[in-house]
């Protein structure tokens, strides 16, 4: 994704091959949410961003013990606040949402910090075959990918079960 990203509407249409299919998409995944309490607002999102700086910021949380608080914070505020992932305030203000410092999010963010982590991390996703997301390595071995009915999971940690009872 280019720096800043795209328009969102657009690159929605493209993905899903047009205005009946993108909304037929976003009504199923609006409604696999709601009742998890994982609210979706698609006429909310201004764009399809760049992840890099997101992607730096939850490496930072990592360290500090709070990288899925920092993952929860970000898709909540991109897809049901309508928070603008390639806009370092946005990003700072859902960083401090959860206990890290803003000015310090600020800082590490005017930087580079964690950029080559996060390139290498694209690297190797390619190199396996990883090409969109959501994509689930389970057990070091078992790949799902794209959202997935929950009888695909009870399949896939069934299997997992079998193999280590055998």
């Amino acid at each position: 994704m280019p720096t800043g990203g795209v328009p969102w509407r657009s690159f929605a249409l493209e993905k899903f091959g047009g205005e009946a299919n993108m909304a037929r998409a976003f009504a199923h995944v609006a409604a696999a949410g709601r009742p998890d309490g994982a609210l979706f607002d698609f006429d909310g999102v201004a764009s399809a961003p760049n992840t890099v700086d997101a992607h730096r910021l939850i490496l930072h949380s990592r360290a500090r013990g709070r990288e899925w608080q920092m993952a929860d914070a970000l898709f909540r505020g991109y897809f049901a606040e309508g928070r603008d992932l390639n806009d370092a305030r946005d990003l700072a203000t859902m960083a401090a949402g959860i206990g890290l410092d803003a000015e310090e999010i600020r800082t590490l963010l005017a930087g580079d910090a964690g950029t080559q982590d996060v390139r290498e991390s694209q690297r190797e996703a390619e190199e396996i075959g990883i090409s969109g997301v959501p994509f689930y390595v389970v057990d070091g071995r078992y790949a799902v990918s794209g959202g997935q009915p929950a009888e695909v999971w009870l399949r896939t940690l069934d299997a997992i079960e079998a193999e280590r009872v055998s």
